[in-house]
């Protein structure tokens, strides 16, 4: 793994996540959701998993016009990654899961979001920061990212 990997886990591993949810941010081009029910219903949405599939394909394209190498890559770098970003995102998400009595979607949303945002360090020597270091931001300050209110890049983020 990547020394920038690494860091990036390190940091998620330190915090404890999903702490700031639902309190107002002093920022406008946020919406803040009320709940998790609302919360799980944007991340379950097709628009939000459209964008981040988007994302990552724009992320392999760029990283196949960088290196043809690098590209053939992706798969052994995603399941290296894999081995440290679910059993993490796991033990992270399983309390407020049991607590809040949220679905499997919730997490499925979370492990999407962490192993993207890992992919993107793996490569970040050849690509610019992505949409998933964008969504880790508001990770790594206790919220749940979970929605986009309008057309990227215009538009505000959703969080909870």
């Amino acid at each position: 793994m990547q020394p920038s990997t690494t860091v990036a886990l390190a940091e998620l591993t330190s915090i404890d996540w999903f702490t700031h949810v639902g309190e107002k941010i002093p920022h406008e081009r946020v919406v803040v959701l009320s709940s998790w029910t609302a919360a799980v219903a944007h991340c379950n949405s097709d628009e939000w998993e459209q964008m981040r599939l988007e994302s990552v394909n724009r992320m392999r394209a760029a990283i196949h016009h960088e290196s043809e190498q690098r590209f053939h890559a992706w798969k052994q770098i995603l399941d290296e990654v894999k081995r440290a970003t679910e059993p993490l995102v796991e033990r992270k998400v399983a309390p407020v899961r049991q607590a809040n009595r949220l679905p499997l979607e919730f997490e499925n949303c979370v492990q999407w979001d962490i192993l993207h945002y890992c992919m993107e360090h793996e490569y970040c020597d050849i690509l610019p920061p992505g949409t998933f270091r964008g969504l880790a931001y508001w990770y790594l300050r206790g919220r749940f990212p979970c929605g986009w209110d309008g057309t990227p890049p215009d538009g505000r983020m959703i969080v909870y």
